[in-house]
């Protein structure tokens, strides 16, 4: 069974979290390990009602409920690319007493993707599908827009029928859901500037795919989608936030 970690960040906004983590949860279609950043929500009341502490403690019981792996607690809001970079620190120390190595794949997320039956299984299968195709980014994400669900990729580079599907491999996809061999996020991908923490973090790692040749792709039937209060004019857009 493949060793998959899924790590993630998050501030204040409660109901978005919940529904992602349900639905993460509810049935991925194999096991997974979950690290979580929070970022500060225990000092904030952006929504009211003790918002912040509430998603807090939310997080605390599911540490203790051990569906949270590893729990970092920074005590302010440091942003996207700070906390991606505190869990590829972690990911990077390893030891042999005990025995702590990096994880086979990790998978980044957002914490308010809201997650569809099956979503890991096939996020996993399609990436083993298309590897030999200089695939090295798989995403299971679509955007979702009044007008129904729309791929969110950038030119589509060529189609495949790998094991009786048709795949689209492109030239990118969405940064809110990447999944990938833990090597390529440690050693070519690294640590993510922090001199623009809201922009830029993405585009860097493309480039890096590009100049090595390596593709994206998502998956057949897309297997997650934004929350609709993350969304555009959404309640808990995160825009400006970060």
């Amino acid at each position: 069974m493949a060793d998959i970690l899924i790590v993630t960040y998050t501030y204040d906004r409660y109901d978005v979290l919940k529904k992602s983590l349900d639905s993460m949860f509810e049935n991925p279609g194999m096991d997974f390990r979950l690290w979580i950043v929070e970022n500060g929500s225990a000092f904030s009341n952006m929504y009211g009602d003790d918002s912040g502490l509430k998603q807090f403690n939310y997080l605390i019981d599911l540490y203790k409920q051990k569906k949270i792996e590893m729990l970092i607690l920074n005590n302010a809001n440091l942003g996207i690319h700070h906390p991606l970079n505190q869990l590829m620190a972690i990911q990077k120390l390893h030891s042999n007493n005990p025995l702590i190595k990096p994880s086979e794949f990790t998978m980044i997320t957002n914490d308010d993707m809201i997650y569809e039956s099956n979503w890991l299984k096939e996020t996993y299968q399609t990436f083993l599908d298309l590897e030999k195709d200089n695939v090295a980014v798989v995403s299971p994400f679509h955007c979702l827009h009044p007008g129904g669900a729309v791929a969110h990729g950038m030119a589509t580079t060529d189609r495949v029928m790998r094991n009786g599907r048709t795949y689209e491999i492109k030239k990118s996809v969405s940064g809110n859901t990447w999944f990938m061999k833990t090597k390529l996020w440690l050693e070519d991908l690294d640590w993510y500037r922090t001199d623009h923490p809201t922009e830029g973090g993405d585009w860097d790692k493309l480039e890096i795919l590009w100049k090595k040749n390596l593709k994206c792709a998502i998956t057949p039937e897309e297997m997650a989608h934004h929350a609709v209060e993350a969304t555009g004019a959404g309640r808990m857009n995160r825009l400006g936030h970060w």
